[in-house]
């Protein structure tokens, strides 16, 4: 983020982390009350459909 001067980068990939954790998708490590479990690749596959999404959206990248 910063060493590298990729703030906008660095703000999309969290943003696309809590939009993910937010549609109550976990894995098993971070497992909530009413989440949805999925495995490892699922959420990784989910959060990068959201980075896509939202480099589509703010044309940052």
């Amino acid at each position: 983020r910063l060493s590298f001067q990729m703030e906008k980068e660095a703000a999309i990939i969290e943003e696309a982390v809590n939009n993910v954790l937010n549609q109550g998708y976990r894995t098993r490590d971070i497992l909530s009350p009413n989440c949805k479990i999925v495995s490892t690749t699922a959420m990784v596959e989910a959060v990068e459909k959201e980075i896509h999404q939202l480099v589509k959206v703010t044309q940052v990248i």
